[in-house]
């Protein structure tokens, strides 16, 4: 009988976004596959009573109907997830997959306010190519 998927919740910030890609050669059967990194912080008591502050980052798989939903650098988002497990024989290793089920964003990184770059090319070669007056084909153009 099957167990009924358990969903957690999760909310940080975005510190990393995979690029997308696509799976499998068929194109009839490809999927788009992704995932991100958020950044949680919490606070503790070190051994001394200090408060100090701890880093836990966690990456999540992203596919399917979720991809539409992938956040941007920076993005505040609550991730709720399902946990899943697989066993390589070859490397005889465990993997845990945190699959990303529903990705809200809380809160939009700021856009930055700097213009982009302006890029100075050479195109005086365009005016080497132009028909002159004394042109010998005729041509209209």
């Amino acid at each position: 009988m099957a167990e009924a998927a358990e969903f957690l919740e999760r909310e940080g910030t975005v510190v990393h976004v995979q690029d997308t890609r696509m799976l499998g050669e068929d194109p009839r059967f490809q999927k788009q596959v992704g995932g991100f990194t958020i950044e949680k912080t919490r606070d503790y008591k070190d051994r001394q009573g200090q408060m100090k502050t701890a880093h836990d980052y966690i990456t999540f798989d992203c596919e399917g109907k979720v991809m539409p939903q992938m956040p941007s650098m920076g993005d505040k988002v609550k991730v709720t997830f399902t946990i899943s497990g697989t066993y390589w024989k070859k490397g005889q290793r465990y993997f845990n997959k945190l699959r990303a089920i529903k990705i809200e964003t809380t809160e939009y990184a700021p856009k930055s306010k700097q213009p982009a770059p302006v890029r100075q090319e050479d195109v005086s070669f365009l005016d080497a190519n132009q028909p002159g007056e004394d042109d010998s084909l005729g041509l209209p153009f």
